[in-house]
């Protein structure tokens, strides 16, 4: 009797798993980043309306929530990734270092989990920060963030057997 208590406990613990198709892939994708790096649960993907008009993912407290409208987007792996990047490190808040950080785990993520070419998710992942870059004219600086062009540089110099490519981007210096 102790055991199955046990056992119940344990299924108790670990989040629900995502139910709509579309989401699916997604749950997939955070299923296998957890066993990659031998985490003992899988974050639960919902859906969510971001708080700013402007995220397309969100990690909180064991769940990533994803704008519906952005899942067939090309950028949403990036986005997802960066997210899985903030779970692996178990980041519990925001400050510009941690979402740089969470953004060198994302490239490491893809490479892992996903099996991408490093420097292919660098470059897919400097064409998306640039894409930011340019939008922050109009619309700033998200809360929590440093500029598209900072976190670009930063992600640069985290991968610098890259340096003959990268050091022709923009904003990489």
């Amino acid at each position: 009797m102790i055991a199955v208590l046990i056992v119940a406990g344990c299924a108790a613990l670990a989040p629900a798993r995502a139910t709509d198709p579309k989401l699916q892939p997604w749950q997939d994708f955070a299923d296998a980043t957890a066993k990659a790096y031998g985490k003992w649960y899988a974050p639960r993907v919902e859906y969510a309306l971001p708080n700013s008009p402007y995220e397309g993912a969100r990690w909180s407290l064991g769940t990533i929530y994803v704008r519906g409208e952005l899942l067939d987007q090309l950028n949403m792996p990036l986005l997802f990734a960066h997210e899985l990047g903030h779970y692996v490190l178990e980041h519990r808040s925001s400050s510009p270092q941690v979402e740089m950080e969470a953004n060198a785990q994302a490239v490491e993520i893809l490479v892992r989990v996903r099996r991408v070419d490093e420097l292919q998710a660098l470059t897919a992942f400097h064409g998306y920060l640039l894409s930011v870059h340019r939008s922050q004219a109009s619309r700033g600086v998200l809360p929590g963030h440093a500029s598209a062009c900072q976190e670009i540089a930063d992600l640069v110099r985290r991968y610098p057997k890259h340096e003959t490519v990268t050091r022709t981007w923009e904003c990489a210096k």
